[in-house]
């Protein structure tokens, strides 16, 4: 737990600009970290939780208030990116470690610690939408220590299923299908809604691998685990129909044939349903639903109505503060480009992205050097 503290205080610090980690300081792979750190909680995961000891009304209404400060970053992060409130969640994490040093009793350290590795998590998903690849990973692994000292599985599985993704988007699918299996070996007391968002997120990194037989397993299994509860589960019916609509999306766009059309069949119909389902603040989510749509009807050869729906997002996108959400709009307008050179709405789409929308952050992938040879011709850029 102390070392959990200066690790907190060190990052938070080093991001705020004031002092921290020194400049050659790395944290280890993150997926063998992620491994090592689930590998502990397997070990204790024998050992009963602590008992729930009964909180006083003024520690329980302040613990309360630190959840719903957390609940409300979150929501930022999926309503605005990773813009100035960013730091905000840094500095809000930096506080908590300040204030887990105290003394206190267990329970109440138990819920502070949940307070942490939620903040941590949001400011993970944050950091990755400035570009900041690095920081991302850092907060991504004090989010998932900080769960552990919680005792937290549900919380666990949420930053693996985060940890994952950002492992796929390093084009290394392999390595988070392996941790993902083994969240579900360590996190034995996790809720069925975050054993449907650790299957969802296997599907994802499966689509990566080209087999659609295990991807068509592992959304079935999330779609049986979420099943239909009542209010806004944290996995329930519009993340189901994303995550299956974004599976089908790369199977259709990798694939060739009647399976790769049925796929953009279905992936068309997800994202749909996903679009109409969202709760509003989810602003990331629907902008990257919208592309993702407008990919699958360019494999459908449909480029009028791919640019149409991809235009849809552009207001969206100059709001949101999402280097994800700009290199995917930049990646469209490359790839409509390139295959369909003579439709006026495909070359009029990218002047617009390319006047209004800037480019990715260096080393968020960004598809400048593409533009050129997409202007001149079919030639499609090696990163497509």
């Amino acid at each position: 737990g102390s070392v959990l503290l200066r690790a907190i205080s060190q990052v938070t610090l080093r991001d705020l600009g004031r002092a921290g980690i020194g400049g050659r300081a790395r944290l280890a792979d993150p997926a063998a970290r992620g491994a090592a750190v689930l590998a502990r909680w397997a070990e204790g995961a024998a050992r009963p939780p602590g008992g729930a000891a009964t909180l006083n009304r003024a520690d329980s209404d302040e613990l309360s208030e630190l959840e719903q400060t957390a609940d409300a970053f979150r929501r930022w992060g999926h309503q605005y990116g990773g813009g100035m409130r960013r730091k905000a969640v840094a500095g809000q994490l930096n506080e908590m470690a300040d204030l887990l040093a105290e003394q206190h009793p267990r329970a109440v350290y138990r819920r502070l610690s949940g307070v942490a590795a939620r903040l941590a998590l949001v400011a993970g998903h944050m950091s990755a939408d400035a570009g900041r690849e690095g920081a991302a990973h850092w907060y991504f692994a004090l989010a998932l220590d900080a769960a552990r000292e919680a005792g937290d599985d549900d919380m666990g599985a949420r930053v693996v299923s985060a940890l994952a993704r950002q492992v796929v988007a390093d084009g290394r699918p392999a390595e988070a299908i392996g941790l993902l299996r083994q969240a579900r070996q360590a996190l034995r007391r996790r809720s069925p809604d975050s054993s449907a968002m650790l299957a969802g997120c296997a599907a994802w990194a499966l689509a990566f691998t080209g087999r659609y037989d295990p991807v068509a397993r592992a959304l079935d299994q999330a779609a049986a685990l979420a099943g239909d509860r009542p209010g806004h589960p944290l996995f329930g019916p519009p993340e189901i129909a994303g995550t299956a609509g974004a599976c089908c999306e790369v199977l259709a766009l990798r694939g060739h044939g009647p399976r790769a059309a049925r796929c953009a069949t279905l992936a068309a119909e997800h994202i749909t349903t996903a679009l109409g389902s969202r709760e509003p603040f989810y602003v990331r989510s629907r902008v990257l639903d919208l592309l993702g749509l407008a990919n699958v009807r360019l494999a459908q050869r449909e480029p009028e109505e791919a640019v149409r729906t991809a235009a849809l997002s552009l207001e969206q996108i100059t709001a949101l503060r999402s280097s994800r959400a700009r290199h995917r709009v930049h990646q469209f307008a490359v790839r409509a480009l390139t295959r369909f050179p003579q439709a006026p709405q495909a070359r009029e789409f990218a002047e617009v992205v390319r006047a209004t929308i800037p480019a990715a952050p260096p080393g968020a992938g960004r598809p400048q050097g593409a533009w050129s040879h997409a202007m001149d011709g079919p030639r499609a850029p090696a990163h497509l």
